[in-house]
């Protein structure tokens, strides 16, 4: 097609041929096998036997099996902690909850800052991982101070990537005591992705912190040498018959909004310095099942997400943004396609960039003499779906379609108004999927984008009607995770 572009992105290398060899060769699987893991097992709880206060005191934990053991990371490694730390998991038909009971000796010393969510800071600090898909390469995070500042991400690549704009709706009590301070947990199943199997097998982890002795304690050792952190969790057993998450969401939406700009008399896009806004919309998010979940967006509106920070780029080059729109930051790990070696890759270095869908017109019309123009700030998406999951046979997949409206300016010339356009109407695709073999040391993908614009004009000779990109990426980790 004349208009079309197609761009294969391959990375083959020397190392291939290693991979190759260590993948079919049964010798090298024996030497992978895990080290032993530490096992919990979660018991089922009446409904309504807990209380999410931090005290602990409920009739549901009295019964359950208490678990510790931990093991020092930092300063003392493979040592006994400094201090005792205790879990209790139990669960319900809607949601996992975790006790745990932190001892401290100085219990006056005990750090807690007030923060913002999702802001690390000087304090003690309580984490629960979970890796529901069993994967030994995705995680769950929560973690929670002595003050009751949340901190939730969301693991990729066995720790080489994390995503603080993961916000799940959980809850979590802290409360202090001469003994020390409890943290307890109430996660619903709703917020995390699992296989429908009866009997669940998932990859658990606590990790304690204690700030005055710069000490860090996990349950499943953690060696600091370890070339991964997903695959160094223990296991949570014991869950069953757990309830595919089938909710449908319905998040209707109305905005009526005011600005306020200087005035200018000679504008008459500014004359009276206020303009009005009202905007409707939905979202809607459904689980297909305990695995994949359908999200879809119509007219969305993104004007609670936090703003960018200013940047002045002198270069010819695209200032490349962090993702934090609801719908998009949800199952953004799927879509990476890194083209940098390097796990910590930027969003410059990957296939898809969620940041073009919905961003500013890139034309702007040329005016006459004493006209004057009102442009869009932002080009409207019409709607956008996509459905993200894992099996449990460890294959990823990711689709998501987004279209974006046609967005014109207004021009004034004279006593003469008119509309021009300034963004085209555009279709956005991109297909991902990965294949995990070796539980998760080796993984397999593929991707494949598309952009479709309805270009009206020459005015938009700098951009193609259509363009495709297609790529391939394996990962693979000799030896042991240790």
């Amino acid at each position: 097609m004349k208009n079309s572009r197609f761009h294969l992105h391959l990375t083959v290398s020397f190392f291939m041929v290693f991979f190759l060899v260590s993948l079919f060769s049964s010798k090298s699987s024996a030497q992978n096998s895990p080290p032993s893991q530490k096992i919990i097992y979660a018991t089922l709880i009446a409904s309504g036997s807990i209380n999410i206060d931090g005290k602990l005191n409920d009739p549901g934990w009295k019964k359950l099996p208490a678990y510790g053991n931990f093991i020092q990371q930092d300063p003392l490694e493979n040592q006994p902690p400094s201090e005792k730390t205790t879990i209790r998991v139990g669960y319900s038909k809607h949601a996992l909850f975790i006790a745990l009971h932190a001892s401290d000796s100085q219990p006056g010393l005990i750090i807690g800052q007030l923060t913002r969510r999702d802001h690390p800071s000087a304090s003690d600090w309580l984490t629960v991982m979970i890796d529901s898909y069993d994967d030994h390469r995705t995680a769950f995070s929560f973690s929670v101070n002595p003050s009751g500042v949340k901190i939730d991400k969301l693991i990729t690549n066995d720790g080489d990537s994390e995503d603080l704009n993961w916000n799940p709706v959980w809850e979590v009590a802290t409360f202090r005591n001469k003994r020390g301070w409890n943290a307890e947990f109430k996660i619903p199943f709703s917020q995390l992705r699992f296989s429908s199997s009866k009997d669940q097998l998932w990859g658990f982890q606590i990790c304690r912190k204690i700030r005055r002795l710069n000490e860090i304690d996990y349950w499943n050792p953690e060696p600091k040498d370890a070339a991964g952190i997903v695959s160094n969790f223990g296991e949570l057993r014991g869950l069953k018959n757990l309830p595919a998450p089938k909710n449908l969401e319905l998040l209707p939406y109305g905005l009526v909004s005011e600005t306020a700009r200087p005035k200018q008399p000679d504008n008459p896009f500014a004359a009276t310095g206020f303009s009005h806004n009202i905007n409707t919309g939905l979202d809607l998010k459904y689980g297909m099942t305990s695995n994949f979940t359908l999200n879809a967006t119509f007219n969305p509106d993104f004007g609670q997400v936090e703003a960018d920070p200013s940047k002045l780029n002198l270069t010819a080059y695209e200032t490349y943004f962090e993702e934090k729109r609801p719908f998009f930051v949800e199952g953004k790990n799927l879509f990476q396609a890194n083209l940098a070696l390097s796990g910590n890759s930027t969003y410059s270095e990957n296939l898809f960039y969620s940041r073009r869908i919905g961003r500013s017109p890139r034309y702007t019309p040329r005016l006459a003499p004493g006209a004057h123009i009102k442009m869009p700030e932002q080009t409207h998406i019409l709607s956008a779906a996509k459905i993200t999951g894992k099996s449990s046979t460890g294959l990823s997949l990711g689709i998501l379609d987004a279209v974006t409206n046609a967005e014109k300016a207004v021009i004034q010339e004279g006593s003469r108004r008119y509309r021009e356009i300034v963004e085209p109407l555009t279709n956005y695709a991109v297909v991902r999927t990965q294949k995990d073999y070796r539980k998760g040391r080796t993984t397999i993908g593929t991707i494949l984008t598309n952009v479709y614009r309805n270009l009206p004009n020459k005015n938009f000779y700098f951009l193609n009607t259509q363009a495709t990109t297609g790529g391939f990426d394996i990962n693979h980790r000799w030896g042991n995770d240790t």
